[in-house]
């Protein structure tokens, strides 16, 4: 007997199946075989959106832009290879590592977002009404408004409402135009007072016959700054209070200014108390002096007339009055000559009137006192305990010398005025240390920049690996093994090699199918013998 080798006595479950190319496949049903078709191919689906997601960048808002700009920004995107997206509103967004790069490209370009102009050049169409027509005016104005005030330093976004009525032919119908202003500022701050009155001017001087009065600005926690509704006493009563505050603000930073270089910023501390007075006080004063008077006008007239030596009459004709008589001169020139003295004439009538009006000297003056005077001031500076030079560790008081100098230091720089009634307090105690505080929490791992950046890229390769391990391992490993196989049985008889290479006829070995027909009727002999035998006999009969 021939030596059998094992493996030529294993014969396949399904000799008919094809071992070539997946071969358990062909084991399946028509419908496994499709299912596992199916689940194969959303698998590498699955793999391959995974790897998209990964590679795809967070993606950022440009900004606002029109159709016309927007055509215009993704040409300009596309030919510089800039990757960019179109969402569902119309809206482009790119990159966000390429998005500063982009927002320069653009402009530089002369891209830019749709201005408020865009919106008021907008074409009209037919039949569009004079209200339609005011109504995108105001829209326009209230862009441009928001854009100017959006340049204010802390503000984030702005929006203004402006309400102007219709203008009408009748003078007492005719009502004021008013406008709201809602700021959204940054981290919480608080506007300036100077910006708050610098928006209230610059939206009252853009709109025609806007007064300041009727501009209300707020911010995004309600807080007013200025207010059309507030009356004239709360205004003032608002502007004095921020004015005390203002300037005990300016008070305190002189004196810390000051002592910061010599106690050190920690070692002192300083409280200003401002009080100031915002009476309005106009005077007119008139001063009269009677003992100094003054001429404040003189007029004089003078007249006069004289007699003539020769007496009057007709020329050329004697004069009917004898010659007076005749007198000889008693002095005589040294020569002994008589010098002759011509007759003088001597004024017969003179008069003078003269006219002075005085008045006592006067003195007006008008004086305004200035608003917001300082009428008292209060300054209390609380300075820490010093270390003793001969017990190191050990804090002690400031000696009542260093605090006097460090109280003629602050008198110097607030402007101490005892004459109204300031006050400066200047002692020493002991500070309290505060607690330090803890060290501040590190940001969470998944607050990392590296996290941020590795995250999707480290998602997207665990996801391949169990999809890959998981999924298209098994199913392959189940589609590529090739059918199982059947030892032979024990008491067939083997086949010998040399008598098939001789040429006999080699024994058929049963089929799977047989090997379990012959099963079942060995089970069957065991079971129920007298039976079996009968059938048996019926066969051997019916073949005779």
């Amino acid at each position: 007997m021939a030596d059998v080798n094992p493996s030529q006595n294993m014969v396949p479950a399904n000799p008919g199946a094809d071992s070539t190319f997946m071969p358990g496949l062909a084991n399946l049903g028509l419908f496994k075989q499709a299912g596992l078709m199916i689940g194969l191919a959303a698998s590498i689906a699955l793999g391959i959106v995974i790897a998209l997601w990964a590679q795809k960048p967070d993606m950022r808002p440009m900004g606002h832009y029109d159709s016309q700009t927007t055509s215009d920004a993704v040409s300009y995107l596309e030919q510089n290879k800039i990757p960019y997206q179109l969402a569902s509103d119309g809206s482009l967004l790119v990159a966000q590592d390429r998005y500063q790069q982009a927002k320069l490209a653009l402009a530089s370009q002369g891209i830019n977002e749709t201005s408020a102009d865009g919106f008021l050049q907008k074409d009209s169409g037919f039949g569009v009404s004079q209200r339609l027509e005011q109504a995108r005016l105001t829209r326009n104005q209230e862009m441009q408004l928001e854009k100017s005030i959006s340049q204010f330093s802390g503000v984030r976004a702005v929006q203004v409402h402006l309400a102007i009525p219709r203008q009408t032919t009748f003078v007492g119908s005719t009502k004021k135009p008013s406008a709201s202003v809602v700021l959204n500022l940054i981290n919480r701050g608080r506007m300036d007072r100077e910006q708050g009155r610098a928006i209230v001017d610059l939206v009252a001087g853009a709109v025609p016959g806007l007064d300041n009065a009727h501009v209300s600005v707020t911010d995004q926690f309600g807080r007013l700054y200025h207010s059309g509704s507030m009356s004239g006493s709360e205004q003032a009563s608002e502007r004095e209070f921020l004015a005390e505050s203002k300037r005990q603000q300016e008070l305190s930073s002189k004196i810390e200014n000051l002592l910061s270089p010599i106690l050190g910023p920690e070692n002192f501390t300083v409280q200003v108390n401002v009080d100031m007075d915002f009476t309005r006080v106009s005077q007119t004063q008139k001063v009269f002096n009677p003992d100094l008077s003054a001429v404040i006008s003189e007029k004089k007239f003078e007249t006069s007339s004289t007699a003539a030596n020769t007496s009057g009459g007709v020329a050329g004709a004697l004069s009917n009055q004898p010659p007076a008589a005749s007198t000889i001169p008693d002095n005589t020139n040294a020569a002994g000559t008589n010098s002759a003295n011509p007759t003088e004439a001597q004024p017969l009538n003179k008069r003078v009137e003269s006219e002075r009006k005085f008045d006592v000297d006067t003195t007006i003056s008008h004086t305004q006192q200035q608003v917001g005077n300082i009428t008292r001031l209060t300054v209390s500076v609380g300075v820490n305990y010093m270390d003793d030079p001969q017990n190191p560790g050990t804090l002690i008081p400031r000696p009542t010398a260093v605090l006097d100098k460090i109280n003629r230091l602050v008198q110097g720089v607030v402007g101490y005025n005892i004459q109204r009634g300031d006050e400066i307090v200047v002692d020493s105690f002991q500070f309290i240390k505060p607690e330090a505080l803890p060290d501040a929490a590190p940001p969470e791992f998944y607050e990392q920049p590296l996290f941020q950046a590795l995250w999707k890229p480290v998602v997207a390769f665990i996801g391949i690996i169990l999809l890959i391990f998981v999924i298209l391992k098994p199913l392959m490993a189940k589609l590529s093994t090739p059918p199982p196989v059947m030892a032979a049985p024990q008491n067939f008889p083997a086949i010998d090699n040399a008598a098939m290479a001789a040429g006999q006829e080699a024994m058929d070995i049963p089929m799977p199918g047989e090997i379990s027909q012959v099963s079942r009727a060995k089970a069957m002999v065991g079971n129920d013998p007298k039976q079996v035998a009968a059938l048996v006999q019926n066969w051997i009969s019916e073949d005779e």
